[in-house]
């Protein structure tokens, strides 16, 4: 991939991250919060994102390669099975490549704010995806993300339809 490319795609990292930046701190308990770590890892050995606590604070870490691949003309867009059929923070169906960059964001952000909450504010938190990382990435998705989602039904009818097209 070309400099510029790999330049837009971080641009799009950092405006994602700026948007759920600013979201959490208008939430009561996290008007302190913020971001001290952010690698975006072009390896092709990185097999994995991950949000967290680092030794400077909360942050992320993006396998971006794996991010900037060619989606088709429509694609799925995944979550975790226990939480993929959510209306809220489950997967999606989309066309443009830059809404699968968003949600990874917000989703490794909202690792980022449970680690916060944990270290920070001495909150308990529980399983990686359990309850205290569901409520803050419900909070990002329906604040940053899924306002920018095109309607799902016409893009799951897209989908299926081009799907079809493929298989047949």
């Amino acid at each position: 991939m070309d400099a510029n490319k790999k330049i837009q795609f971080e641009r799009q990292v950092y405006h994602w991250l700026a948007l759920c930046e600013a979201e959490i701190k208008t939430w009561s308990d996290c008007s302190d919060f913020e971001l001290h770590h952010c690698r975006l890892d072009w390896s092709p050995r990185r097999s994995a994102h991950r949000g967290g606590w680092y030794s400077s604070g909360p942050g992320i870490n993006l396998a971006m390669w794996l991010l900037v691949r060619d989606r088709g003309e429509v694609y799925r867009m995944y979550e975790y099975a226990s939480f993929d059929d959510d209306a809220v923070i489950g997967g999606f169906y989309a066309k443009d490549a830059n809404l699968a960059l968003g949600m990874i964001v917000c989703h490794e952000v909202a690792h980022a704010v449970q680690f916060y909450k944990k270290k920070v504010l001495n909150q308990s938190i529980d399983a990686p995806h359990g309850k205290s990382f569901k409520l803050p990435y419900a909070q990002l998705r329906k604040a940053v993300f899924n306002p920018k989602l095109p309607n799902q039904a016409e893009m799951k009818k897209s989908y299926t339809e081009y799907v079809s097209s493929v298989l047949r």
